[in-house]
């Protein structure tokens, strides 16, 4: 279907029916693999995710945050935890839980999540040192989890040794504990070279 029809039709809908066809969109998963390497396709229906995104809608956003294909509309609905009136703290909060388990974003490429969130390491670790549990708990099981943010932040240099001890521990937990990663064996294998090192320094 053309893509302003598409965008039209998206924007008549009733929110139920626009979160069941980012569902339905995200769990197609053969058709995804056939199209997903045609960038102007990935284009495409980032820009329906940003016009959703402006419908300003809570069910609708809450489907956005778990199937968004567009990093923009994810850190957009990411942030708004730190500038929430009180009222909507736990939808926000929900919102952002929803975004660091998404497995949709950018899925033409093999690693990708965990940098496109962050405008740097900086901000990352900002986010690292004050997040709640959960938080590190959803990102750092993610099967898409970036390898370079994942090296950087094993070796712990700068600026990456300013990441709080008791958040930096429980995150290498989560990670030895993911069984989502394909690649989870030799994960665990250079988290135990890595421990191990620190433990002898």
């Amino acid at each position: 279907m053309h893509k302003c029809i598409e965008m039209t039709k998206l924007a008549l809908l009733p929110p139920f029916n626009v979160y069941d066809w980012l569902e339905r969109r995200a769990t197609d998963a053969e058709s995804w693999r056939r199209g997903w390497d045609d960038m102007l396709l990935v284009s495409n229906h980032e820009e329906i995710d940003k016009a959703l995104l402006a419908r300003n809608d809570p069910l609708i956003d809450l489907g956005l945050a778990k199937y968004t294909v567009s990093y923009d509309v994810a850190r957009e609905l990411f942030a708004r935890l730190s500038h929430a009136d009180p009222s909507q703290q736990q939808h926000n909060f929900t919102l952002r839980l929803a975004t660091l388990s998404n497995r949709c974003l950018m899925p033409f490429t093999l690693s990708v999540f965990g940098a496109g969130l962050f405008k740097n390491a900086n901000a990352c670790i900002q986010w690292l040192n004050v997040c709640d549990d959960s938080e590190i708990s959803s990102f750092f099981t993610h099967p898409k989890l970036d390898n370079h943010f994942l090296r950087d932040f094993l070796e712990g240099e700068q600026p990456w040794n300013s990441i709080q001890e008791d958040k930096r521990m429980l995150a290498i937990l989560k990670l030895a504990e993911s069984d989502l990663h394909e690649s989870c064996q030799l994960r665990r294998r250079r988290l135990r070279r890595l421990t191990g090192r620190r433990q002898m320094g």
